[in-house]
């Protein structure tokens, strides 16, 4: 019994479960970004970034000048409450290809006075940094 309970925990840790942690992912960054799996797949850098937002769609949108780089979250409602729960589509290019998902639950899980607001997905290890402009 002993044997198939090392096995276990070795054939875990092998396997890749991974726990990944909100606060090391997203509530620690400062700069508006996207995170999936613990990879960087955007960050905002102001000498050759864009960002807009359109408070009738909420949508939020962020892309490199030359338009190679970019990602898009459209939500279901205003991000505006800590806590609040919502759904959003949201795309991004990868150095290969685009990923989209639609209607991903997230959570509001920190606003601040500047109007950054952090945006987690726990199923799809998703952290989102957006601002409202």
């Amino acid at each position: 019994m002993k044997r198939i309970i090392i096995f276990l925990t070795i054939i875990a840790s092998i396997s890749g479960c991974t726990q990944y942690d909100v606060t090391e992912l997203l509530l620690s960054r400062n700069d508006v970004s996207l995170t999936c799996r613990g990879v960087e797949e955007f960050v905002y850098v102001p000498e050759n970034c864009q960002m807009g937002y359109n408070d009738k769609s909420n949508t939020f949108y962020v892309y490199e000048d030359r338009l190679s780089d970019w990602f898009s979250v459209v939500c279901d409602a205003d991000p505006s409450a800590e806590g609040q729960e919502l759904k959003a589509d949201v795309s991004w290019t990868t150095k290969t290809s685009t990923r989209s998902f639609k209607e991903l639950s997230f959570k509001v899980e920190k606003i601040d006075a500047d109007g950054h607001i952090w945006l987690w997905n726990s199923t799809n290890v998703i952290g989102i940094v957006i601002k409202k402009l």
